[in-house]
């Protein structure tokens, strides 16, 4: 069977995601300077910090996103999660260990595809399970803030 999606966009529409949604929840939570208080190392945030900034050099004639939340590795995300679990990341994604088991494997489905070995399909085809599944959750999630009703906009793709 071909796989017509497309698990690099899977892949980085799920990450920006959780980033957006660690953004919202932590701003919430922990005030402006959320960043600071998110759980990782300041040796974490220097080198988000460099990330950013070698970005802002290699694309002058660009737009670099600014949040530095956009600049932490795959596992920084894992560890943010983990560390403000209870709330609002329990209450859109449920228990720990299920969404823990699904971060750990799209990180390691994820690096093969960055870069560019070619993954099996079984591999392929549980990128688009898992990230569709994450990404699901998110939506009902934040439909549910919006409307309290049990439904979420359907996504028609062709």
């Amino acid at each position: 069977m071909k796989i017509t999606q497309d698990i690099t966009q899977a892949l980085k529409d799920t990450e920006n995601s959780l980033r957006d949604f660690i953004s919202v929840v932590l701003g919430a939570k922990l005030g402006e300077s959320w960043i600071e208080k998110c759980g990782v190392s300041s040796q974490k945030l220097e080198k988000w910090k460099k990330h950013k900034a070698d970005e802002e050099k290699r694309q002058l004639s660009g737009v670099v996103e600014q949040r530095l939340i956009y600049y932490a590795n795959f596992d920084d995300l894992i560890t943010v999660l983990e560390k403000h679990w209870q709330g609002e990341f329990s209450n859109a994604f449920g228990e720990w260990d299920r969404m823990e088991v699904f971060l750990k494997e799209l990180k390691n489905l994820r690096d093969p595809d960055a870069h560019r070995r070619e993954l099996m399909p079984h591999q392929k085809h549980l990128i688009l399970g898992l990230a569709g599944d994450i990404r699901t959750r998110l939506v009902r999630y934040r439909s549910k803030q919006e409307t309290s009703e049990d439904y979420y906009p359907r996504t028609i793709r062709e």
